[in-house]
């Protein structure tokens, strides 16, 4: 059929902890979220995640990858930023210093509590961790 519109819009994007990432992020979800009110809201706050994440990442020597997974439905937008199982150390050399340090690279979640209605956040040690942001559209 012509004209049809899926009834859910799903984009996947696995990235490199570099900076390059964030325009391709961008990008992606300029495009996924075309229509939605809260558009530019949602596209930042996600943006400024990402940028926290890639540069954690590059603190800490990540090599591997995460991924990005947007869903758009006529009820909601979904996001899900997960990792590949990098993990947060905190065994061993947990010292003020290292905790003062990493927190440097905490996200901010002030701009995703304006926007979105659910943060989800699913932390499993030496596995795949998840971070859930949905948006009901409704």
């Amino acid at each position: 059929m012509s004209g049809h519109k899926p009834e859910m819009e799903r984009a996947v994007q696995v990235l490199p902890y570099h900076p390059d990432s964030l325009l391709k992020v961008r990008s992606s979800l300029e495009e996924v979220t075309q229509g939605i009110k809260s558009r530019e809201q949602i596209i930042e706050g996600i943006v400024e995640t990402v940028d926290s994440l890639i540069k954690y990442g590059q603190y800490r020597g990540f090599t591997s990858t995460f991924t990005l997974t947007t869903e758009v439905d006529p009820a909601r937008f979904r996001a899900v930023l997960s990792d590949e199982g990098n993990g947060l150390d905190l065994d061993g050399n947990v010292t003020d210093t290292r905790l003062r340090r990493e927190k440097n690279y905490s996200i901010n979640t002030g701009i995703l509590h304006q926007v979105m209605d659910e943060i989800n956040y699913t932390f499993k040690k030496g596995s795949q961790s998840e971070l859930e942001l949905v948006n009901f559209l409704n």
